[in-house]
């Protein structure tokens, strides 16, 4: 099985918000075995080579240097039906101190809420947040603090 790059897509997603490989297959309708190990093993070389990952209670300190909004398609975990929905993604030059060029995109809604008073002018800009996920799914928590550079 050959997976096209709207699915790579769907699933780097999906990974992003915490799912499990386990749910990823299941959430896309994906058939387990050898061809898709390797589809795994991509996803996860993609992901954590050019986008922010939070793990659970670690708190994860980025300085932002844009930002912009993506429109993106999902399966609703609940009800597995494709729906679209708007994702705030940082240009980030820093990550715990050291220099990196990733994305970090925002999918939950309190977070973005959140931000959005740094949107304005950039301003998170001159500040490092710190962000840490505490919880899984829709019941994800994600304190936030903002530091001086």
């Amino acid at each position: 099985m050959y997976a096209d790059e709207a699915v790579i897509a769907r699933g780097m997603a999906l990974m992003a918000e915490g799912y499990s490989w386990a749910r990823v297959v299941s959430t896309l309708g994906l058939t387990p075995g050898l061809t898709l190990y390797t589809l795994e093993e991509r996803w996860k070389a993609m992901v954590l080579a050019n986008y922010i990952v939070l793990e659970q209670s670690v708190p994860k300190r980025l300085h932002a240097v844009s930002h912009r909004y993506e429109d993106r398609e999902i399966t609703d975990p609940d009800t597995k039906q494709s729906k679209v929905i708007r994702v705030l993604v940082f240009r980030v030059d820093e990550e715990d101190g050291r220099p990196i060029s990733k994305e970090y995109s925002v999918t939950s809604e309190k977070l973005a809420q959140q931000l959005s008073p740094m949107l304005p002018n950039n301003a998170y800009s001159e500040w490092t947040m710190e962000v840490t996920k505490v919880g899984k799914g829709r019941q994800a928590e994600f304190p936030l603090r903002w530091l001086t550079r």
